[in-house]
């Protein structure tokens, strides 16, 4: 069982009791965990954005924008972006 802390606090949740937005944010972090360890050239994902609220939204923004050496295809909601790194 998976069990998730968004507060930092030692509050834990599991993955059933999450959000659909929330349950991407922690897909995500799995994702971007085993990139660091294990990077693939590129990586393509569809409408990432779709469930995720506006704060979620801005902070995967970031960090799709300040990953180095690799490649992110993904279209958004409403809008296809590229970020070459």
């Amino acid at each position: 069982m998976i069990q998730v802390s968004f507060t930092g606090k030692g509050e834990t949740q599991s993955m059933k009791q999450l959000s659909g937005g929330q349950k991407t944010v922690v897909a995500l972090t799995l994702i971007f965990a085993i990139q660091r360890c294990d990077p693939a050239p590129f990586y393509l994902f569809d409408e990432i954005d779709a469930a995720l609220d506006p704060q979620y939204r801005t902070a995967v923004g970031s960090i799709l924008f300040l990953s180095f050496f690799v490649t992110f295809i993904y279209p958004l909601y409403r809008t296809m972006v590229c970020c070459l790194s």
